[in-house]
């Protein structure tokens, strides 16, 4: 019931500020909208139910699954599209995609409020939400001042078996984690040499490489491990909503920062259901309850601090990244890394 009553309270917001042809849009608007979401399944799951009261004749059917996954799928359905929309992932992702020619430019309403630098400047895709990395730890059992503060911390030898990792390849942020941490040298040299030699030492540390993120917190709360690394605003749901002892330190030195974008697919079979979803989503209200609710940092510009969760006051350092080179050498990066550092110190 409580649920019901706020699904109708934030429905009746959201038209009362989209207005009367907004309404008249939606009666319009029929079909069946797919969307491919690494944004798992409770958020989507909750702004479907709140889509469908806005537009009754549109059923939407949310898939989850990793970010890298999702563009996989998307590439392998290019000449009969199943989905509508890519909702989440980083940005070398959805630059692949645009190259790829998976995408449908869309320009929405919200796009003067989305900074340049973390939208494409053709409107293939939109960054909806900022998601730095951290290091995470159970703060239950260990101290903060024995948590490393650094990446390079990582790499000291009595952490060994002592890190659970998210697979990287499917996963949209580990992969972008991973090839940061390349990229810090590449920049440099020019060679991902150094790279490749500092997963090394982390790979000698790593106990496991898991399946979901699920897992990653299970092995941290039933001391299965000591540290892992994953997206912040997951870590702070994780801990506030959902009560686990869990907590994060993002590296001053710089960390990647994802723009977690979303993206129409291309010759998708509900062009104007997949539109009114995107603009839906990027409404400052919509902004505002993924905020507060579920643990997303807004991209758009005009949401006033002070009505952000405290948790969100947090010093961030984005790592300087050549997004286009992360998305033309991030493949092979990782293929490198699977096939010849992964578990080899075992």
């Amino acid at each position: 019931m409580a649920k019901r009553m706020q699904l109708w309270v934030f429905v009746l917001c959201l038209v009362g500020v989209l207005g009367v042809s907004m309404q008249a849009m939606a009666a319009e608007i029929k079909g069946d909208l797919v969307i491919y979401t690494a944004h798992g399944e409770e958020m989507p799951g909750d702004m479907k139910a709140y889509f469908e009261e806005l537009y009754p004749e549109v059923t939407v059917h949310v898939l989850p699954m990793g970010a890298q996954n999702a563009l996989d799928r998307a590439l392998a359905e290019q000449k009969n599209p199943q989905a509508d929309i890519i909702w989440g992932g980083p940005q070398d992702m959805f630059i692949t995609a645009k190259e790829k020619g998976i995408l449908q430019p869309y320009k929405p309403s919200f796009d003067k409020y989305v900074p340049t630098e973390y939208k494409d400047p053709e409107s293939y895709y939109y960054g909806q939400f900022l998601t730095p990395l951290s290091i995470v730890y159970n703060d239950s059992l260990m101290d903060e001042k024995d948590v490393p503060k650094e990446w390079d911390e990582l790499l000291d030898p009595k952490w060994k078996d002592q890190i659970t990792i998210r697979y990287p390849l499917a996963s949209g942020a580990m992969r972008t984690l991973y090839s940061a941490w390349i990229w810090r040298f590449y920049a440099e040299d020019g060679t991902p040499d150094r790279g490749y030699e500092w997963l090394r030492k982390l790979d000698a540390n790593t106990k496991d490489y898991t399946s979901h993120s699920s897992v990653i917190y299970n092995n941290l709360v039933r001391d299965i491990a000591k540290l892992s690394v994953w997206v912040y605003p997951s870590i702070m749901d994780q801990r506030y909503r959902n009560g686990y002892p869990l907590n994060a330190i993002i590296p001053k030195s710089g960390t990647p920062v994802i723009a977690d974008n979303i993206a129409i697919i291309k010759n998708c079979k509900n062009l104007e259901a997949a539109k009114a979803f995107v603009e839906f989503v990027g409404t400052k209200q919509s902004s505002m309850l993924m905020a507060h609710q579920y643990y997303r940092i807004p991209i758009r510009t005009d949401m006033p601090k002070a009505t952000m969760p405290r948790w969100m006051d947090i010093e961030i350092n984005p790592m300087d990244i050549d997004w286009a080179t992360f998305a033309e050498l991030s493949p092979e990066w990782l293929e490198y890394w699977d096939n010849n550092i992964k578990a080899r110190n075992k």
